[in-house]
């Protein structure tokens, strides 16, 4: 990721180019922004910073919400160019930080209603979304995503192995436990990391009725693994 001055975008395809003036009198071809679907809900006028996307999104937004959203974000803008002028923060990373993932990101920050994502996407779509967060230290932002997992899943439309996952990318037990509890032990079948597969046996032995597997108490299972999990947590002594 780079920042730098930034003008004003056009509605233009991202395949053409445009000329600017080097040293010397000569033209460099530099890429027109993309602007559609994607990210035409964030061309705001009076936006102070716009973020391009890996693959040639242009989002101009204000900055206050970036700064609100991230304290990665927060310190960058401090650290940088002066309020009045317009500045770029450019994304590299072409998984995780494209047109996609930073709509999605900034469906967050402006506090849209998120739509439930298909099975394919949630892992990919959300999965990037969460690497983006963990990476730009965007608390806020997950604790709103994390609500909407939660109310899907409750609602049966997501699989909870899904949501556990996605917990477990974010490093949120609880999230991980409440999947756990909902999912009559369908989580058993991912992979995830030792802390996590180990709090999960030492977990099942709790509630866990072994003349009927069946009628295992995952609420009991849950509750056994949130322990265990936080004392992972626990500072050493």
């Amino acid at each position: 990721m780079t920042t730098n001055p930034t003008s004003s975008t056009g509605e233009l395809p991202a395949k053409r180019t445009r000329s600017e003036p080097e040293s010397g009198g000569k033209h460099r071809q530099t890429p027109v922004p993309t602007i559609n679907d994607t990210n035409k809900d964030y061309q705001v006028e009076d936006g102070d910073i716009t973020l391009i996307s890996s693959d040639n999104f242009h989002f101009r937004i204000h900055s206050y919400h970036l700064m609100a959203a991230s304290s990665v974000f927060r310190d960058m803008i401090r650290a940088g160019t002066p309020p009045h002028d317009r500045k770029e923060v450019a994304f590299t990373d072409t998984k995780t930080e494209t047109g996609r993932v930073i709509k999605l990101f900034l469906d967050i920050c402006y506090a849209k209603t998120l739509r439930c994502p298909k099975k394919d996407d949630l892992e990919d779509g959300l999965g990037d979304l969460v690497t983006l967060l963990n990476k730009y230290n965007c608390k806020l932002a997950w604790n709103c995503l994390e609500l909407s997992l939660d109310t899907w899943m409750r609602q049966e439309m997501v699989h909870n192995d899904d949501v556990f996952r996605l917990a477990v990318k974010a490093d949120d037990k609880e999230l991980a436990a409440l999947a756990v509890e909902l999912s009559n032990g369908d989580v058993w079948q991912m992979t995830i990391p030792d802390q996590y597969k180990y709090a999960l046996l030492r977990a099942s032995r709790c509630g866990n009725n072994l003349v009927d597997p069946e009628s295992t108490d995952w609420k009991e299972v849950s509750k056994e693994f949130k322990k265990i999990m936080a004392a992972f947590r626990e500072p050493k002594k």
